[in-house]
């Protein structure tokens, strides 16, 4: 028996599709409450921004080891849409492994996510027809600083894989609901009859998260 379940559990793979009800983005949230004159310069890019962010679908593809996320793209998408989508870039998780590889500002990056710490919840609710459970984190950066960015995820054991959207991962099941910032994905459509064969994408410069954010943060100048 004992046996058995572990077969179960390490034949798992499928894609999973989500939608964005996205929101204004953490930074200019934070800037609109903190400095609501200097925001007055940038709304119009931030609305923009939302506006862009919420046509956009996503689709996970999984393995029990490994994982890809990235957005869902169309042939016949405008310029401008296609432009948000390829600049939202791929996240791969994998053994050891969890990275976003993007382009920005015409150069490749291959950043390295930092953990989330996380905490189990009591809370349930029924996503999809699987009983999900509710846990709240937030991202430590070098290993010792914590985000007051709370991160909340809505996964289920039913499907034990420890993958989920935009490199929110490391719990205890597969993720079908999570919010981080400005992103609030919704699991719409799971396919566990689709094989998945994933590979690392390509490399670009090797840089952590909290450089890379803070180097995307000073092209928004004042």
């Amino acid at each position: 028996m004992v046996l058995f379940i572990s077969l179960q559990i390490y034949s798992q793979y499928g894609n999973v599709t989500y939608t964005n009800e996205a929101s204004l983005s953490f930074y200019f949230k934070t800037m609109k409450e903190n400095d609501p004159s200097k925001f007055q310069k940038f709304e119009q890019m931030a609305e923009y921004e939302k506006e862009m962010m919420g046509q956009i679908d996503y689709i996970l593809k999984f393995t029990y080891e490994k994982s890809i996320f990235k957005p869902s793209i169309q042939g016949d998408e405008n310029k401008q849409l296609l432009k948000t989508k390829q600049t939202e870039g791929i996240f791969y998780n994998g053994p050891q492994s969890n990275y976003f590889y993007t382009n920005r500002r015409f150069k490749d990056y291959n950043v390295q996510l930092d953990p989330i710490k996380w905490e189990l919840t009591s809370e349930s609710k029924e996503i999809l027809g699987y009983t999900c459970h509710r846990a709240l984190g937030a991202k430590v950066y070098n290993d010792s600083i914590t985000s007051d960015q709370t991160i909340e995820a809505w996964y289920t054991r039913d499907i034990n894989v420890t993958h989920g959207p935009k490199g929110i991962n490391g719990l205890p099941g597969l993720i079908l609901e999570a919010h981080q910032g400005g992103y609030h994905f919704y699991a719409e459509e799971i396919d566990l009859d689709s094989k998945q064969v994933i590979s690392k994408p390509k490399k670009g410069e090797e840089i952590n998260e909290a450089e890379y954010y803070k180097l995307m943060r000073s092209a928004v100048k004042n």
